[in-house]
């Protein structure tokens, strides 16, 4: 009996000590803080871009903690735009801090798409909402919100169109003929255009083919006409070609090209180049 007794005393003694021992540690375990840290490009072009934004986690309990993952939305001008998850865990080392890195990525097209208006715009708002989950010794699952906010550019690709084609020389044999182009940069940065091929054809036929050895340097908002002399053979041309040029009928030309393009802007990737085609008709 008295063993039954002390038996029984031994359990409920552990029991007590035990509850307290669990109310201790709940109650010094301290839920994770998670803070924005900032936001930095990978790659931005005319086509789309990546934005990595980095939070930091600081753990200030003794024990080690484990990020289950995050989720997160991601809003352009206060709609949500982008939303996804990622399960990937992280562990959290003893009273230290370490950072989580949250990709967006896009293309513009996808996004005029959705939001139309912005393609007039030089920027946007975004703002990106995320949830961390964490796995915390006695407490569970808890999930710790986090935030940030900006302006992200819309860079819009530079336009070109013929401005004017002018006859120099004009004889039965040949022509010089002066072909005028309007580069427009509508950006709010600096955008200047090297290595520029392009095909010169009129109804049909390839009149010149040849490069544009000239820098063409545009300063935000602004637009720069290049010259393009041309020296035609008519002999081999033909008639036709000299009775255009003399201003005798009208004919449809057809400019096809592409050039390097740089961009002012640190981050940006600019190392493809930009395709233009350009036809319509034109009579002197």
């Amino acid at each position: 009996m008295k063993k039954y007794l002390l038996a029984s005393t031994l359990i409920i003694l552990l029991t007590v000590s035990g509850c307290s021992f669990l109310q201790g540690l709940s109650g010094s375990v301290q839920y994770p803080e998670v803070s924005y840290s900032d936001m930095k490009f990978e790659s931005l072009s005319f086509d789309g871009v990546t934005m990595n934004f980095t939070f930091d986690v600081d753990n200030p309990n003794r024990v080690d903690l484990r990020a289950q993952g995050y989720e997160y939305a991601f809003s352009v001008d206060g709609n949500e735009f982008l939303s996804g998850t990622n399960d990937t865990g992280i562990e959290l080392k003893s009273r230290s801090s370490s950072s989580i890195t949250v990709p967006i990525r896009f293309g513009f097209n996808e996004l005029y798409n959705s939001v139309s208006a912005i393609t007039t715009r030089d920027s946007i708002a975004y703002g990106i909402s995320s949830v961390f989950s964490f796995d915390i010794p006695v407490l569970g699952r808890r999930d710790i919100p986090a935030s940030a906010s900006g302006y992200l550019p819309v860079p819009k690709i530079p336009r070109l169109s013929l401005e004017n084609i002018s006859v120099g020389n004009l004889s039965f044999t040949g022509a010089e003929v002066n072909v005028q182009l309007k580069f427009d940069n509508p950006n709010t940065f600096a955008v200047g255009f090297s290595d520029i091929n392009y095909i010169l054809a009129v109804d049909g036929e390839r009149w010149a083919a040849a490069g544009i050895a000239q820098q063409v340097n545009l300063a935000p908002k602004s637009s720069q006409i290049v010259t393009i002399p041309v020296r035609l053979d008519i002999a081999r041309l033909g008639t036709s070609v000299y009775r255009m040029l003399s201003g005798q009928q009208s004919f449809q030309y057809n400019v096809t090209g592409d050039g390097s393009i740089n961009v002012d802007l640190p981050y940006f990737d600019d190392s493809s180049r930009i395709p233009f085609d350009l036809s319509g008709r034109y009579s002197f």
